[in-house]
């Protein structure tokens, strides 16, 4: 539920209040000023997210075609590269310091993480054999003034959301940080 007390949840009113939010999500970055090529990055991702969702929103999820593993196989491959297992993490702090973003396995799922400076998950993506999890949570200030809130909490009704969701945050380590 975000914390306008509205639940973010697929069918009829709260999957296009769902989809308005995550709309004006999006759109935040354009509101920083003066406008840097890291807010068009990040602009870019969240455009890539919002296209993932909705697009679970409009299809019925296939069953048994591919592995979700499989569709971030190359992803894997890079975090076993780097050394992530199931017994060591990978974990990047921003420039800023304002969060964190860690890679890890925990048994057959492979978990991509955001988490504040109140190691409270920002985003996350775990992908499995059989399923994934998407988590988010972007609520309070500016999101919340613009309409922009979104908060999902460890769904597996957003398979496209959760796939781009990982392969972003993997994305960002071939970034300098």
């Amino acid at each position: 539920m975000a914390a306008d007390g509205t639940e973010h949840e697929t069918g009829g009113f709260a999957e296009r209040n769902l989809v308005s939010a995550l709309n004006r999500w999006a759109a935040e970055r354009l509101l920083k000023f003066p406008l840097r090529l890291s807010n068009l990055l990040e602009l870019n991702a969240r455009l890539q997210i919002t296209s993932a969702i909705k697009k679970d929103l409009e299809s019925v999820k296939s069953e048994g075609l591919v592995s979700p593993l499989g569709l971030v196989s190359e992803e894997i491959a890079e975090l076993k590269k780097l050394g992530a297992s199931d017994t060591n993490m990978l974990a990047r702090q921003s420039r800023d310091g304002s969060f964190v973003t860690r890679f890890r396995r925990d048994g057959d799922e492979w978990i991509a993480e955001e988490l504040g400076k109140d190691n409270k998950i920002i985003s996350q993506a775990k992908v499995g054999p059989d399923e994934t999890r998407l988590s988010f949570n972007f609520l309070g200030g500016t999101y919340k003034r613009i309409g922009g809130e979104v908060r999902v909490d460890n769904s597996e009704k957003f398979q496209n959301g959760s796939v781009t969701v990982f392969k972003l945050l993997v994305g960002t380590l071939k970034r300098p940080s």
